[in-house]
């Protein structure tokens, strides 16, 4: 007699991670369970860098695009921005993504509530690369369309897609820490609201 065969479930790649999270979050954070951490995490946020790099700062360095505003960082002059981006960013990226999830851990901590930091980068790192497509496909329409002429618009998407993150974020503490989703909720908007100044001082569209 044969012994009965283990099947395992299908597991999803990263790629495959990323649709599911756009369309079926809660399949995506049962499946993000059981991936490495915080290997995922950074996976995904070098991988977003990289994204970023060749539709973004490659094309309009190409392009010769001046950023506007100017740079705000005095060794990186104005003409040379979006050069220097493709270094710098993949930095910066990398940077925000210890830190906020560092900002979310120690508040959890010192409040006595449920905490990995391991699960914590790979919510944070997946939902980074989740959502940076559709930031840049707008941005890229406020380009073909005259941006100067549509700020509003874009700062309109941009809020609608940042209120689109941080429920996101929520509902991953939620699912995956067991968080409740005010909690959630609320240091999601904090590291939202930390990330502003720095992205005025370090990022140019």
């Amino acid at each position: 007699m044969k012994e009965a065969t283990h099947i395992r479930p299908h597991e999803m790649g990263l790629l495959q991670l990323w649709f599911a999270a756009l369309f079926h979050p809660s399949r995506a954070f049962e499946e993000l369970k059981r991936k490495p951490a915080p290997q995922w995490g950074l996976y995904a946020t070098l991988l977003r860098a990289l994204f970023i790099i060749l539709i973004w700062y490659l094309p309009l360095y190409l392009l010769g695009v001046k950023p506007s505003p100017p740079s705000y960082l005095t060794f990186v002059p104005t003409e040379n921005y979006y050069a220097a981006s493709m270094i710098i960013f993949p930095l910066y990226n990398v940077a925000i993504w210890l830190l906020f999830s560092a900002i979310v851990y120690v508040i959890l901590r010192l409040g006595g509530w449920k905490s990995d930091i391991d699960q914590i980068l790979n919510i944070g790192g997946i939902a980074g690369l989740v959502f940076q497509p559709v930031i840049s496909l707008f941005d890229w329409i406020g380009v073909v369309l005259g941006w100067h002429s549509l700020p509003v618009v874009l700062g309109i998407s941009h809020l609608c897609i940042d209120i689109w993150v941080i429920v996101w974020v929520a509902k991953g503490y939620n699912k995956i820490l067991g968080l409740p989703i005010w909690l959630s909720a609320g240091l999601t908007l904090l590291v939202t609201i930390v990330n502003v100044p720095l992205a005025m001082l370090f990022l140019r569209g």
